[in-house]
């Protein structure tokens, strides 16, 4: 990885009070990060409204095996505004130590990272925290210039230290984070790490192509490109190495979007001379609406010059667009009241303590539970310590639930998942009934989004194991969630999924009315196939199929086997389906169940 070498000692020259010149535009907005000092006098001498900011730097530690805080001191100033991001990823020299201390005490879940190099870099952490932000100005027309840098993921953990500062850290999760992660659209370019000086220009007629030409003198790369499908419509090379690696590119907008451009480059040496030359005579021909002051040559278009057919146009295109807005608008008022009145859903997989509690108490009584207790509300009322109870308890039949509720970071400890039965312990001894059984819901690796979660093995095996010998049920968030989604989706009755909750062990989200039949074995584009593990399949029976998130439902109108059509499919065999028209995507290994009528 390159390191930026330090300044030369400047010329000690008399200190003036003046103040620098206010810019002589106001838009675009330029935010210039861990540039050199001169970059942002250069542009600013030039009238541009420039600030300057820090994802922070490297800082030494003692070289071990071990995980040290995280510290991150970063400065971006306004940055939630700017239009123009410039970025250079070539860190400075290491300072000698963090540049401050942990903000959090030691047994609160924070940022860790692995001392085996002997320094930590925290941009990776201050990039996170101003991520959304970024994807905003991105998504709304802001431009991205990176001078690039190698990808480097230092190994961190989102864990906490028990035991005082000298003790052990807990199980924390992984930070799958880098030195790229201010834009996620970075994680579909492949960065590989590559040295070297000779660069040649992919020559093209455009005026980005020459203005990259003309600034390859002297330049080097420390990094080559390879963009990834989902980029390679959008992914144009600038430039490349003597091996025809991509050292330079540009990242175009989708088109119809507001989407900005985002452009890679490797070391240039003029970089002052070359982002003056690409602010002025570039970029307002690519993104207009960022420069107001800059017409350029685009006056010929002026309304006293434009041809009549063409004003015609434009105006019916402006009323277009405004009958456009206004449906739009009644839409995203639509989407928030939608999202208002479900925001229970995304609690179930985001949050902990009482939001989560609260959550999952509106879950059950949408699928049609109808006495659940809020035990916090018992105890108050009865001038009891709630902190020492379950969360909530239904007493919908026998046996009792008693329900103990939580939202980890990481995966669920034995106390955790097993604390329920306790509190089961302790009502029948209260009540002095027998009929009572506990049931864990957590949300683990809240933090993730829930298709990155461990949802195969969310419990240990020990967990799962005591959780059978004393009867107690274990329920994840996602599952819950799974859960409400297809009891709304697919019109579940309330007798099909409040069966689970009085089951033992771990408790997946397979409704009564589901019978597993096999797996989908060969795909096509309006049918695919089924291996029949066991039972068997009648045509004007539905079935459904198990996606990541969702279970999806149709009526099976025709069996194909052997090329012939049947009325019946059984066990070892495998069986052609017509895909309804309703139904994504299918893939192969999906579970498929038969709907019992």
């Amino acid at each position: 990885m390159f390191k930026k070498k330090p300044a030369k000692q400047p010329v000690v020259e008399p200190v003036s009070s003046d103040e620098p010149p206010a810019p002589k535009y106001q838009h675009p907005k330029i935010l210039v990060i861990d540039t050199a000092p001169e970059i942002a006098k250069a542009l600013s001498k030039e009238g541009y409204n420039i600030s300057i900011g820090t994802f922070g730097t490297p800082y030494k530690v003692q070289k071990s095996s071990g995980f040290e805080p995280v510290v991150v001191k970063a400065s971006l100033p306004k940055y939630t505004e700017q239009e123009i991001i410039i970025v250079d990823l070539v860190p400075s020299e290491p300072e000698p130590g963090p540049p401050g201390e942990k903000m959090t005490p030691m047994e609160e879940d924070d940022w860790w990272a692995k001392c085996s190099s002997g320094e930590i870099d925290p941009r990776p952490r201050a990039m996170l925290m101003v991520q959304n932000e970024m994807e905003r100005i991105h998504n709304n027309g802001g431009v991205f210039i990176v001078f690039a840098d190698s990808r480097v993921r230092q190994e961190m953990i989102y864990a906490h230290r028990y035991g005082g500062y000298r003790g052990g850290l807990s199980e924390g999760h992984d930070l799958p984070f880098d030195n790229w992660s201010f834009l996620s659209l970075f994680s579909n370019l492949t960065i590989s790490l590559d040295h070297g000086e000779e660069i040649q220009a992919i020559r093209g007629e455009t005026p980005i192509d020459k203005l990259v030409a003309d600034h390859l003198d002297d330049a080097a790369f420390c990094c080559t490109f390879e963009a990834q499908w989902h980029l390679n419509e959008r992914w144009v090379p600038l430039a490349k190495n003597k091996y025809g690696a991509e050292v330079a590119g540009i990242i175009v907008p989708p088109e119809k979007t507001k989407t900005g451009w985002v452009l890679v480059l490797p070391r240039i040496k003029q970089k002052a001379r070359f982002l003056s030359a690409l602010l002025k005579n570039i970029l307002p021909d690519l993104c207009p609406g960022l420069f107001p002051h800059a017409e350029g040559q685009r006056w010929v278009h002026r309304t006293e010059y434009e041809l009549p057919s063409v004003l015609e146009k434009a105006k019916q295109i402006n009323a277009i667009q405004e009958e456009a807005a206004l449906k739009v608008t009644a839409l995203e008022a639509a989407i928030e009241a939608d999202r208002n009145a479900s925001a229970f859903l995304y609690a179930l997989i985001r949050e902990t303590g009482d939001p989560l509690v609260e959550a999952i108490k509106r879950a059950l009584a949408l699928i049609g539970f109808k006495s659940v207790i809020d035990v916090d509300e018992e105890m108050t009322r009865e001038n009891k310590d709630a902190a020492l109870r379950e969360d909530l308890r239904i007493h919908d039949k026998s046996p009792v639930l008693v329900v103990d509720i939580k939202g980890v970071a990481g995966k669920p400890a034995d106390a955790e998942a097993l604390q329920a039965q306790k509190h089961a312990f302790i009502y029948i001894q209260e009540q002095n009934r027998a009929d009572v059984r506990g049931l864990t819901i957590i949300n683990h690796q809240r933090l993730l989004p829930p298709l990155d979660r461990d949802n195969d093995m969310p419990f240990r095996k020990e967990i799962l194991a005591n959780a059978e010998q004393v009867k107690l049920g274990l329920m994840t968030g996602w599952d819950l969630f799974r859960i409400v989604r297809g009891f709304i989706h697919n019109n579940w009755k309330p007798d099909y999924v409040i069966p689970l909750f009085y089951q033992v062990g771990r408790i997946l989200p397979i409704p009564q009315h589901y019978e597993y039949i096999g797996k989908v074995k060969q795909v096509w584009r309006s049918a695919f196939s089924i291996e029949i593990e066991k039972g068997e399949i009648q045509v004007g029976e539905s079935i459904s199929l198990e996606f990541p998130v969702d279970f999806n439902e149709q009526i099976v109108s025709s069996l194909r086997l052997n090329d012939q059509n049947v009325e019946v499919a059984r066990a070892q065999c495998e069986v052609g389906i017509q895909r309804a028209e309703s139904l994504p995507k299918v893939k192969s290994g999906m579970q498929v169940y038969r709907i019992k009528p």
